[in-house]
């Protein structure tokens, strides 16, 4: 398990995961809306999540280019790596 800077103890991803969904379960429980309106909005949500997460992979994809150049700038990254 991980540590922050002021020794606490962080929580993992598995259980920062299990911890959302049963908060994310409760609100939906206790809202006593109906079923397909909870569909809705997670499918809202959903749609929402997935415009995010291609943020993130786009962000990554174009740190690791931006590393590549850097390396071969160095002359750090091998033929092999570049053709990776």
């Amino acid at each position: 398990m991980e540590e922050k800077e002021n020794n606490k103890p962080e929580k993992g991803i598995n259980l920062l995961a299990f911890e959302t969904k049963n908060k994310i379960a409760d609100v939906i429980n206790e809202s006593h809306l109906p079923a397909v309106v909870v569909s809705q909005i997670i499918r809202e949500i959903s749609r929402e999540v997935s415009v995010i997460e291609q943020r993130e992979i786009q962000k990554e994809r174009q740190e690791y280019l931006n590393a590549q150049k850097e390396g071969e700038k160095d002359g750090n990254i091998s033929q092999k790596d570049m053709d990776k």
